[in-house]
């Protein structure tokens, strides 16, 4: 059955064995010791709708951490606070810290793993994925992943045997 021209929230309503393969795109940062912001993108743009099952952050740097970072969706790597503020965010809903500013989370230990697990449809447009960090005061490195798979488009059965589109 063809579900193509379903809406987003009717395709998340389908079981997980329907959507695709699982596939994680990532980001390697790496920033200079003292206060520093830099901006990352991913090297291949996201599908155009996705589930996504995974997002996590593995720190790896020298000295206490001690930074903040966005994640969002864009075209092109900002170069800017500014231009950040453009990008799409990944999952809004999400924050380690009522303090913080939306979308930026806070990482404090040297190896803390920060990971979200969730099932979470989104259009992304087929733009990339993108992060802003700013350290302030050790040198960062770290990698950011997020696992998803591409909705389906099409579902073996009858009509009438999956929620209407």
């Amino acid at each position: 059955m063809d579900v193509s021209g379903w809406n987003l929230a009717s395709k998340m309503k389908l079981p997980d064995h329907l959507f695709g393969n699982r596939v994680s795109i990532g980001i390697s940062i790496f920033t200079a010791p003292g206060p520093d912001m830099k901006w990352y993108i991913s090297r291949d743009p996201l599908p155009n709708q996705v589930c996504i099952w995974d997002v996590a952050w593995y720190p790896r740097q020298v000295g206490d951490f001690n930074s903040y970072f966005r994640i969002g969706y864009r075209a092109a790597v900002p170069t800017s606070e500014a231009e950040m503020n453009t990008a799409v965010p990944l999952m809004p809903q999400i924050g380690n810290y009522a303090y913080t500013p939306p979308r930026i989370y806070l990482s404090t230990a040297s190896y803390e793993v920060w990971r979200f697990l969730s099932r979470e449809g989104q259009n992304t447009g087929g733009l990339k994925l993108v992060m802003e960090i700013y350290t302030l005061a050790n040198i960062s490195r770290g990698i950011f992943v997020v696992t998803y798979s591409e909705l389906p488009t099409k579902v073996p059965g009858w009509p009438g045997a999956w929620p209407a589109g």
